[in-house]
């Protein structure tokens, strides 16, 4: 099935993708310390303009150092 997601990544700024359940994110996962346990999304469709929005917030979170490249 595919997931319609709405993320809201800044007061105001949200994106929107479709994608679909990549992985359950257990506890006892590293990354979990940083966001808690939950579920990864595989992003298949995505238009331009909430690609760019999507890859800027990631590039400063990436540079402020609040986030870490996990790829699964």
């Amino acid at each position: 099935s595919i997931l319609e997601v709405w993320a809201e990544l800044d007061t105001g700024r949200a994106v929107f993708f479709n994608g679909k359940m990549a992985r359950v994110v257990p506890k006892d996962n590293a990354v979990v310390h940083e966001s808690g346990a939950g579920i990864a999304i595989k992003i298949v469709q995505i238009d331009k303009e909430n690609e760019k929005i999507l890859f800027d917030f990631i590039a400063r979170q990436l540079a402020a150092g609040s986030a870490r490249e996990d790829v699964a």
